[in-house]
């Protein structure tokens, strides 16, 4: 939603939309992630990767830092051309 939101507002490219809502919800996801992560001593992440067969809680946190990180960068490419959609200029 942020990302959306922040892209609506703001007059980038689709591309550059993408890339930045991409990056900003990436790393806010791994951080937090890995903060969790080492406040648990990796008690957490480790049950959970084992639900997905993953090696650990580290592979975890980084398969879900992507799908976080697309999913924000896809909000901010909707948000851009959204955007565009709506502007006098074509």
């Amino acid at each position: 939603m942020v990302p959306f939101l922040i892209a609506l507002w703001r007059p980038d490219t689709g591309f550059k939309s993408f890339i930045i809502s991409f990056a900003a919800i990436a790393l806010l996801w791994f951080f937090y992630g890995f903060y969790l992560h080492i406040n648990s001593e990796g008690a957490m992440s480790n049950r959970i990767a084992e639900i997905f067969s993953l090696p650990g809680g580290l592979p975890l946190l980084i398969v879900t830092t992507i799908i976080g990180g697309l999913v924000g960068g896809f909000a901010g490419l909707a948000g851009s051309l959204t955007r565009q959609a709506f502007s006098n200029k074509i």
